[in-house]
């Protein structure tokens, strides 16, 4: 079923953990709010032609695979394998290039996941190129061309989040995102370069951070998708008096399904600009009945005369708290990369770390980043020489491992 296979392809790009059951209240009969006009950029200035073109010509070296997944994790190097891969992600990096030029992406209108699948397991393909790429030009000691090509691949991320499409998009861009923050990462900590150049990395990330904007038109974009979906699985028919309504239409309740499915996605869109701490989590409650429907009995649950298209509903709603959960461990990784350019910077100026965050302001940064958990400054801790937050429970924890969020300082 197209549904649950949207479902099972999330989870192949960011690891999912069902949330709270969400909110169906009163909805408004115009949608108008959740249906975003299209752009129709032409192709040759929609970044999304020249990105798609990368996703097929990107080649992955399997006859090696085990070294490749070695090589991309830091564990092992083959030079000569690195040279294959480059020059033959040639054409790939190329139409890679032409797409960050462009102003605007846009995919095509919603047809199904199948013609969008191979272009974002491609897109995924390429940040681990570029990865390597960064890795083997570091090597030959070119190390501004090595955090070009980290940046460069952030940038990618970042406007796939940006490109108006469906959550299954969002969650690409995130890992392509995530990816090219941890090569940056990995490369800053023997980068050979003037204060000043790592300046303007740090410069660069700050337009990195989530768009709560383009969330929120990803989230619309998936109600359109969505509600394609749910035609698929029953047409609507609200509305038409000229034709009879279907007999099991009062165990759908096509209508009602429709609200819910709205309201859902309405109060994810409000979540989308504000921290983990000020979400509004949302609960499905029945209000004639004041009670949970996740507490409710199977047997009481399955007799309700909408039970069927709320069940239907819920299958095509995404694990949508989990996204806004992955949406603040992005802006963490975004501000722990600033942090971590910015007391390069520091240390060598100083020859030391500093004390505090607060002696990078305001010559590296305007501000100390915020964690996109509980809204405070990002923490520091000199002497374990981490950058940290708090994560999802929204402890400060010291920085331990297995409870925060944690990034170590290499240099």
């Amino acid at each position: 079923m197209k549904a649950s296979a949207a479902i099972c392809l999330a989870v192949l790009f960011v690891p999912t953990v069902i949330g709270p059951a969400p909110v169906f209240a009163e909805s408004k009969k115009d949608d108008a709010d959740l249906r975003p006009a299209r752009l129709n950029i032409p192709d040759v200035e929609n970044a999304f032609t020249y990105f798609k073109l990368a996703a097929r010509k990107a080649y992955r070296p399997d006859d090696k695979a085990e070294t490749y997944d070695a090589m991309f994790a830091g564990e092992a190097w083959n030079k000569k394998l690195a040279a294959r891969i480059i020059k033959k992600n040639q054409k790939a990096f190329e139409h890679l290039r032409q797409g960050l030029e462009q102003a605007r992406m846009e995919p095509p209108e919603a047809s199904g996941l199948d013609a969008l699948i191979p272009v974002y397991a491609g897109w995924r393909k390429l940040a681990r190129l570029k990865t390597i790429h960064a890795a083997a030009l570091q090597r030959r000691g070119e190390h501004k061309k090595a955090l070009d090509q980290a940046m460069s691949a952030v940038k990618f991320g970042h406007m796939i989040e940006s490109g108006r499409g469906p959550i299954l998009q969002y969650l690409v861009g995130l890992s392509v995102k995530e990816t090219a923050l941890s090569s940056l990462r990995a490369r800053l900590a023997d980068a050979n370069l003037k204060r000043q150049q790592l300046k303007d990395y740090l410069e660069g990330l700050a337009a990195y951070v989530t768009d709560p904007d383009a969330l929120a038109d990803s989230l619309r974009a998936e109600y359109a998708f969505g509600l394609k979906l749910m035609d698929d699985l029953y047409p609507h028919r609200a509305g038409d008096s000229e034709k009879e309504t279907p007999k099991h239409d009062s165990v759908f309740q096509s209508d009602k399904m429709r609200t819910m499915y709205a309201d859902t996605l309405r109060t994810y869109i409000g979540n989308a600009a504000k921290p983990r701490c000020d979400h509004v989590e949302p609960q499905l409650v029945d209000k004639g009945a004041d009670k949970a429907f996740e507490k409710m009995p199977p047997a009481e649950l399955a007799s309700r005369p909408d039970a069927m298209g709320m069940m239907v509903c819920m299958t095509l709603i995404p694990p949508l708290d989990k996204l806004l959960m992955e949406k603040c461990r992005e802006n963490v990784s975004v501000a722990a990369t600033r942090i971590l350019i910015a007391l390069k910077c520091h240390k060598m100026k100083t020859g030391k770390l500093p004390g505090t965050l607060d002696a990078l302001v305001p010559d590296y940064i305007d501000k100390i980043p915020s964690d996109d958990f509980d809204g405070k400054p990002m923490r520091y801790s000199p002497k374990k020489k981490l950058i940290y937050s708090v994560g999802e429970d929204m402890k400060d924890d010291g920085g331990d491992a297995e409870r925060d969020l944690i990034y170590e300082i290499g240099f």
